[in-house]
């Protein structure tokens, strides 16, 4: 009605106060009206949440195992002498030369620090800074 055409627009009768506007109840009628007994409204809420399961991602798939596999020992580089070893880390890369595929096992064994004061350590070998196989090193595919 604010942005309506001008007829539409409400237009106060003349014997009346144009900022108040009339209700028309009468009100000895309301006052003798009983009120009876009323009912009580109960709510009830439920919540339902709706989970997804997350999908679980199978990972890389594993290389084939009738591929020659070349080992390296990767040993840390701080005195492991009177540690004990607790288990390997292993990482597999696709690798190649001319006419041969094959994997490199990177092997680093993890060792613990016997538990001397507040904290204990494991101790492995860090990895090469960039693993890079030798197909990327032969050509040149950096620089496409």
């Amino acid at each position: 009605m604010i942005h309506g055409s001008k007829h539409e627009r409400f237009v106060a009768a003349d014997n009346q106060d144009s900022a108040q506007l009339v209700l028309d109840l009468d009100a000895e009628t309301i006052a003798a009206c009983k009120i009876t007994d009323g009912t009580k409204v109960s709510d009830i809420r439920t919540k339902t949440e709706v989970t997804e399961k997350p999908r679980i991602h199978p990972g890389r798939a594993k290389l084939p195992e009738q591929l020659r596999r070349e080992t390296i020992l990767l040993h840390p580089d701080a005195d492991v002498t009177g540690l004990r070893k607790i288990g390997d880390e292993t990482k597999e890369i696709l690798d190649y030369v001319n006419a041969e595929l094959f994997v490199k096992q990177y092997v680093r064994p993890n060792y613990v620090q016997p538990f001397s004061g507040i904290t204990s350590a494991i101790i492995t070998a860090s990895l090469p800074g960039h693993i890079m196989g030798s197909a990327w090193a032969e050509k040149d595919y950096l620089h496409r």
